[in-house]
């Protein structure tokens, strides 16, 4: 018999960084987006930077800060 969740399709996760909403790029991994995120909140001190994830079928992201 089969697992169940072994024949369940999950989309991958996406994360983006985003610029005073304007997203910058877009990262398979948390932890990669996290650390271009911290880089450009660095570089744009007055800036509003995020770390959004964005769903695969849908336009809408997540606020994760």
């Amino acid at each position: 018999m089969k697992n169940g969740k072994a024949t369940l399709h999950l989309p991958g996760e996406q994360f983006v960084v985003a610029v005073d909403g304007q997203p910058m790029s877009q990262h398979r991994r948390f932890v990669d987006a996290l650390i271009a995120g911290l880089l450009l909140r660095n570089k744009l001190p007055q800036r509003e930077v995020k770390v959004l994830q964005a769903e695969a079928n849908a336009q809408a992201v997540d606020v994760i800060h």
